[in-house]
């Protein structure tokens, strides 16, 4: 009921003032991190957190208030592009904010005092909380009820829902309507993040969740119906329960083809109204003058000459802008030229990464072969979307958009035996000869620079003139004889073409792919690219992609994998020497030697098979190894049993996270603080406060002290890794040995991980040894790295080394022929 609280304040917004407000998830989450404030500085005893959450709820609609007075109010009557650029950049001021105020570490509110516990229902237990929620949800919808059709007000509202425009002439006050409604809707929104902060954790991140199901919700309802939003948020709930239940493997799936079959067959949602004309997205957005020529051939030759003397790095950099530049266009072609609003053009994207990966890997297609078929894989799967999708208007078209891309998502995360599921698909390289940075840079300017050329010549086609007719007025254009649905089909397509070239060049970039490329932060990256180089201009996607990704690269990346900050070689902390094992007749181990100076970062990689969980069981304990030896600070451990290695100063992590899950957050670093101790065979005393400090000091470091309280098995995936890093932290390692530590976690999530892995190891001076299939991990945080393959050392090296090593290329990085 929640998600009904939140959905219900966007559609009432979007029907009376026709704005797609993406900061409503913001509102969302601004409450409910006022309201873990409130609660724990109001002195009310167990009232302090139903005051909060309804103080937060008013805060937020003070903040809608100001917002919409400020600066909604003079875009009511501007082209749909500046009104979404204007909420989307409240997005990111309030996420800003947030992290400011609060940090970027989870926080754990208090519980709804009196609403504790569960009760037994059919055999089940029931959060007596959730069922309190289940109860108001019908209470609220009742109120709006009420409201709406026993007020004046209400009147109005409804009346303006239908026809703001006869509103107006009958003398309404409509900026004060206006104000008023959007006051209320985010109210709705705050009261909905205040409710949920006894049921969640507070994230940086809730923000985007909550919006997409909002969505989701707003959408199959009918945008500007309240109890639309209400019959929606029951059956979106119900088909989620049955997913999870009954379809496990088509949970992800589900959710969005409901949403994608009710918008087919009813494009207006279930208790929406088929809508009037609509005003174009992109009407009265002036065309910028085009660029002189000259400067295009100077850019041209910059990009031409400047490579060669560039270090590596920054090369393979360059092949990014390039690839996101050609993302970045193939969305203005929508967008900016035909007015069409996407917001699940990571499809197109994710599916050419995915098919040049499957023909590749799967087809076994040599590597140019793959690269040319794989914007086809992405046409093709346009010509799908598209033929639903171009039926559509507005908020109705973006939204169809994203459900496809949901589900492409959803299919290859599911979907393992064909793309890898979450672990995704790896091994996606080059051929040899276009494997050196130069080379391959060479063919991603010829595709992405040859796309972007290609674009710009579509625009000003005669094509490209009549597509901007359509966007300026479909019903003129009809008019004059344009077949409308047709041509905005075939910019869809050709915009799913040049996406998935965009996608190929990534991909072989990378060499891997991964579920979150179809994901929806992947198509507002590509939106925010556009809007940053300006709708007027193609010629501004490639600028916005530059500006995007250079900025990324400088705020987030470089920080991360700055290894001038890594010490220089120091004193061999970890040596292995000709370590052996088998089973059977295979031999998983073969030879592995090596050593880990202290104070070094190294990725051990491999492909599927390699070795690499078997040389972290033999280096942990696990399994003894059949010959070798491994030696810590020159003292023999190997062939000792976990727990003595343990103590020794050798400490792990689990590919698929081992914690102490009835626990609580604190008793499980406790429990490994005590071992560590030596206390852990006590029989007097009580446990909490022998090593309590030093617990709650790990806690601390890793970012999870204001989970201490709570029980393991019920935390968010990532702040199990952090309990996980927490518990190997327990002994002050020596070395700690981490198997794929960002395992099964977004994107984001994995950055952060790592960095805060780094930022320990580097200020406690452990040496770290990890495994990770995301090479991008592996490039920007190793020192060095360590490659297996058929159990066997094949390479070892810097990661520039590594990457330009033919051996490497050849049986791990799945080079074509």
């Amino acid at each position: 009921m929640v998600l009904f609280l939140i959905a219900s304040g966007l559609s009432l917004i979007f029907g009376v003032t026709r704005i797609v407000n993406f900061a409503h998830g913001s509102f969302y989450m601004l409450a409910a991190y006022l309201t873990y404030t409130f609660a724990a500085r109001l002195p009310l005893g167990g009232a302090a957190f139903y005051t909060a959450a309804l103080l937060a709820a008013l805060a937020t609609g003070l903040l809608g208030l100001v917002v919409e007075v400020l600066l909604l109010r003079r875009v009511y009557r501007a082209p749909e592009l500046y009104q979404l650029l204007l909420t989307f950049a409240l997005v990111l001021v309030i996420a800003d904010l947030v992290r400011f105020v609060w940090g970027t570490e989870n926080l754990t509110g208090p519980a709804a005092p009196g609403l504790a516990g569960a009760v037994p229902i059919a055999g089940q237990l029931f959060p007596t909380y959730d069922l309190a929620l289940i109860g108001l949800g019908p209470a609220v919808a009742l109120a709006l009820w009420a409201l709406f059709y026993r007020t004046r007000y209400g009147i109005l509202i409804r009346a303006a829902t239908l026809d703001r425009e006869m509103v107006a002439v009958l003398g309404v006050d409509e900026a004060r309507l206006y104000t008023s409604v959007f006051v209320l809707g985010s109210c709705l929104a705050g009261l909905a993040g205040a409710l949920q902060v006894p049921r969640q954790a507070l994230t940086n991140v809730m923000d985007t969740t909550v919006l997409t199901e909002a969505f989701v919700v707003v959408v199959v309802g009918g945008m500007g119906s309240v109890g639309g939003a209400l019959l929606a948020a029951i059956l979106i709930g119900v088909s989620d329960a049955f997913g999870v239940l009954v379809l496990p493997g088509a949970s992800l799936v589900l959710t969005f083809a409901v949403m994608a079959a009710i918008l087919v067959v009813r494009p207006w949602g279930l208790r929406g109204r088929p809508a009037g004309p609509e005003r174009a997205a992109a009407a009265g957005v002036a065309a910028a003058p085009a660029p002189p020529r000259a400067w295009g051939w100077a850019f041209l030759a910059a990009l031409v000459l400047l490579p060669p003397l560039l270090p590596t790095y920054w090369v393979w950099l360059l092949v990014e802008v390039l690839a996101l530049s050609l993302f970045a266009a193939s969305l203005y072609l929508l967008m900016g030229t035909g007015g069409m609003v996407s917001f699940g053009h990571a499809a197109a994207f994710g599916l050419g990464a995915y098919g040049a990966a499957l023909l590749m890997l799967r087809a076994g297609w040599p590597m140019p072969l793959a690269f040319a078929g794989a914007p086809l894989v992405a046409a093709a799967a346009s010509v799908v979307i598209g033929f639903f999708a171009v039926r559509l208007t507005s908020i109705y078209f973006a939204m169809l958009t994203l459900a496809f891309a949901q589900i492409g998502y959803a299919l290859v995360h599911q979907w393992y035996d064909l793309t890898g599921g979450d672990n995704g698909l790896l091994g996606v390289w080059p051929a040899r000869w276009l494997a050196s940075p130069l080379r391959f840079y060479g063919l991603a300017l010829a595709a992405c620079g040859g796309g972007v050329a290609l674009l710009s010549r579509v625009e000003r086609a005669p094509f490209g003139l009549t597509l901007r007719a359509v966007r300026d007025h479909p019903r003129r254009a009809e008019a004059v004889g344009v077949n409308v649905r047709r041509h905005q089909l075939l910019a869809f397509v050709i915009a799913g073409f040049f996406g998935g070239l965009a996608g190929a060049t990534f991909v072989y970039l990378k060499g891997s792919a991964f579920p979150e490329y179809l994901a929806l932060p992947v198509s507002v990256e590509a939106l925010v690219m556009v809007l940053l180089g300006g709708v007027g201009t193609l010629a501004g996607a490639p600028v916005g992609a530059a500006v995007y990704t250079l900025l990324d690269t400088v705020v987030t990346r470089l920080p991360a994998g700055d290894r001038g900050r890594a010490p220089g070689p120091g004193p061999v902390t970890l040596s292995v020497r000709d370590l052996r094992k088998a089973f059977g007749g295979v031999r998983a181990v073969d030879g592995v030697s090596f050593d880990l100076p202290r104070g070094e970062v190294r990725a051990l990689i491999g492909p599927n098979g390699a070795g690499k969980t078997t040389v972290f069981n033999v280096l942990g304990g696990q399994l003894r190894p059949d010959a070798g030896e491994v030696r810590l600070g020159g003292e023999r451990i190997s062939g000792l049993p976990p727990h003595a290695i343990w103590r020794r100063g050798v400490s792990r992590t689990f590919q698929v996270s081992a914690v102490f899950s009835t626990l609580s957050v604190l008793d499980n670093v406790l429990v490994a603080r005590l071992s560590a101790a030596g206390r852990s065979l006590g029989l007097l005393g009580r446990a909490g406060p022998l090593e309590a400090e030093r617990a709650r000091a790990l806690l601390a470091r890793v970012g999870l002290a204001e989970q201490a309280a709570r029980p393991a098995g019920i935390l968010a995936y990532g702040d199990l890794k952090k309990l996980e890093l927490a518990l190997a932290l327990a002994n002050d390692p020596a070395v700690l040995l981490l198997d794929e530590p960002t395992a099964g976690m977004a994107p984001a999530e994995r950055g952060e991980l790592m960095r805060l892995i780094v930022q320990i190891a580097r200020a406690g001076g452990q040496t770290v040894l990890f495994t990770e299939h995301d090479m991008d991990i592996v490039w920007s945080v190793a020192d060095r790295i360590l490659v297996l393959h058929q159990g066997r050392v094949i390479a070892e090296g810097l990661p520039g080394e590594i990457r330009a090593n033919p051996g490497v290329q050849q049986v791990y990085l799945g080079e074509g022929p």
